[in-house]
């Protein structure tokens, strides 16, 4: 009876020693990697946020030659903490002058812009303008390309600050210039149907009527021709002038009688042909020293007055009565008065009856 309870105890200490031991190799032999995924030759690299982002952009683009470019460069800080200290520096294009830029930024002589940058919190951004002049001859489909660089302090590694620049470009166009060749100028010449050259030569014209005549020939001048009765009124004008002629009269046998001369204005003439009639002449002719060319609107017009004797009528009656005045030495001998003429023809139309 004192034999069974050491063998009990014997037997199951050996068996807990055996489950103990099945457990530990198990854990030994267990992969960690048989749950992660195969290893791969060329892993594919994760892509990470610049620490300090820059910009440059221009307003627009093309521009045509001479026209400024506006440049905004942009900076934001992504480096996870506050920077201070930073610099902006902007780069000019070759060929372009500097014009003006925002937020104090200096230029130097090295075509260089500089901006002290102030401090920027976390995703703080900071941004200014750039303005540049270009030349007026460039040639079209120029590019000029404008680059900036902003730097500030890093600090890779513990205890040892290091100096970081972050760099930005853009580019811009000069439109292609659209070259429209000169526009010809006419030759002047003389046309078929142009009015005479001298006083011999003249145009007949009919009064009344208008019409467009070329004055372009240099020293050309054209002469017109129009018959006027006796004591009409002569009236002449000169339109719709391409430049600056002057405008004269003559009378039919040839002296010059009247000429009508005023700057940027219509010409015109007014006259009365007395008792002349025939072809009156007129003159058209650019005014000395402009050698004027171009077209005109000449327009002529005749207006029945009445004949000269009626005029002279008033004065001759005017005679009679002083002749008629009694009394006055070597006057003639007084007519009957309208009493006395009346009698007279009572007279006679009793005696007929």
């Amino acid at each position: 009876m004192k034999r069974k309870p050491f063998l009990f105890v014997l037997i199951a200490a050996a068996c807990l020693i055996a489950v103990v031991t099945v457990q530990g190799v198990l854990a030994q032999v267990t992969p960690e990697s048989a749950l992660a995924p195969a290893p791969t030759l060329f892993p594919s690299p994760t892509p990470t946020a610049l620490p300090m982002r820059i910009v440059v952009s221009d307003a627009v683009d093309p521009i045509a030659a001479g026209n400024p470019i506006v440049y905004t460069i942009g900076v934001r800080n992504l480096t996870g903490q506050t920077q201070t200290g930073m610099t902006l520096v902007d780069y000019l294009p070759p060929g372009t002058t500097f014009s003006e830029a925002s937020g104090g930024g200096v230029y130097r002589d090295d075509g260089s812009v500089t901006w002290a940058v102030p401090s920027l919190q976390n995703g703080a951004a900071y941004a200014v303008n750039l303005t540049v002049d270009t030349p007026a001859d460039t040639p079209g489909d120029t590019v000029f390309t404008d680059r900036a660089a902003v730097t500030w302090t890093c600090r890779p590694l513990v205890g040892n600050a290091a100096l970081c620049v972050e760099g930005a470009l853009q580019t811009t166009t000069i439109a292609a210039r659209i070259i429209r060749p000169p526009t010809a100028t006419p030759t002047p010449i003389c046309l078929v149907d142009e009015a005479g050259n001298n006083f011999d030569a003249a145009t007949a014209l009919t009064i009344g009527s208008a019409g467009k005549y070329a004055l372009i020939c240099g020293n050309d001048e054209d002469w017109f021709k129009f018959n006027v009765p006796a004591w009409y009124f002569i009236d002449v004008s000169l339109t719709e002038m391409e430049g600056e002629f002057d405008l004269s009269l003559s009378a039919p046998a040839g002296p010059h009688l009247v000429t009508s001369s005023h700057t940027a204005a219509d010409e015109h003439i007014s006259y009365r042909a007395l008792s002349t009639a025939g072809d009156y002449r007129v003159r058209v002719f650019p005014r000395a020293g402009t050698e004027a060319q171009g077209w005109y609107h000449p327009a002529g017009r005749g207006l029945r007055q009445e004949p000269g004797p009626a005029r002279l009528r008033p004065a001759r009656r005017l005679r009679r009565r002083r002749r008629d005045q009694p009394g006055r030495p070597g006057s003639a001998p007084a007519q009957p008065g309208p009493a006395g003429r009346s009698a007279a023809r009572r007279d006679r139309r009793v005696r007929g009856r």
